[in-house]
């Protein structure tokens, strides 16, 4: 919603459009000046708008606390993650493999890395075999690795940093 926002305004003006938005994580969790300006310029449009898609139900509570005259029932939740079945092959796993568990994204606010290792921890207290490995880097990275610590994953998550995007199938 921030980025294009000022071109279709303009034409808002000459056409009435059905106007449908998906919204992304930096057009909700703005950062500088700019992208908070084009935020608020976008109220007008997103007031009229037939649908708003949200990733999350994390940033749709975001868009309805940040815009509260947007009706709830006009955002829906549809995450924009999926699977290239071209590009990462299935791999079925070995017989006496351990499962692995793998998160890949930034270690930001809102990405989830908290909630990811929570859920491992949750595993590991139901006596499940598993290892984890996490790839990425972001603001929050020092913050991952002294959760990892706290609630003793070091066993069974690996954290290997950034992975090249032409990596991840390997990984």
């Amino acid at each position: 919603i921030t980025y294009p926002i000022i071109p279709i305004r303009i034409v808002s003006y000459f056409k009435d459009l059905p106007l449908v938005f998906n919204v992304h994580g930096g057009d909700v969790l703005t950062r500088g000046n700019m992208a908070a300006k084009l935020k608020d310029f976008s109220k007008p449009l997103l007031k009229r708008s037939k649908l708003i898609i949200s990733p999350s139900h994390y940033f749709k509570d975001i868009l309805l606390r940040d815009f509260p005259f947007l009706q709830e029932e006009k955002i829906y939740v549809s995450p924009s993650g999926g699977i290239d079945n071209s590009f990462f092959k299935h791999k079925p796993k070995g017989e006496n493999e351990v499962l692995t568990i793998g998160y890949v994204s930034r270690i930001d606010e809102a990405k989830g890395w908290d909630t990811f290792l929570c859920a491992l921890r949750m595993l590991l207290d139901k006596n499940e075999k598993f290892r984890a490995i996490i790839a990425g880097r972001g603001a929050q990275s020092n913050e991952m690795i002294n959760m990892i610590n706290a609630l003793s994953l070091n066993d069974c998550v690996e954290y290997v940093g950034p992975i090249p995007y032409r990596n991840l199938p390997d990984l």
